[in-house]
């Protein structure tokens, strides 16, 4: 998967699913969060309103128990994310800043 993901992303530099799959591979095999971040950090510089890329930073930055990060993602979620999950984003916002 990563090695796919990888090769993928090098032929496909716009494509941004390839570098959102390497995060994600990040994130759930190998448990670092960190760098999963820095490749939906990446995404997000191509395509700021990247569903996947905010949802997973948002999970990311939850387990790394950063709230600083989970609020810069939260807030793009509210700002680019369906009506429904900008609604919960703006409710875990609001109990994040009290």
């Amino acid at each position: 998967f990563l090695t796919l993901s990888t090769r993928l992303s090098e032929l496909f530099p716009g494509n941004t699913s390839y570098l959102c799959n390497i995060g994600s591979y990040h994130m759930i095999a190998k448990e670092d969060f960190k760098t999963a971040i820095k490749y939906y950090n990446k995404v997000l510089k191509q395509k700021p309103d990247d569903y996947t890329a905010i949802r997973n930073g948002i999970l990311a930055a939850r387990r790394m128990k950063n709230v600083k990060t989970e609020k810069k993602y939260l807030e793009m979620m509210v700002r680019y994310g369906p009506e429904k999950e900008s609604l919960q984003a703006k409710g875990r916002l609001s109990m994040l800043n009290r």
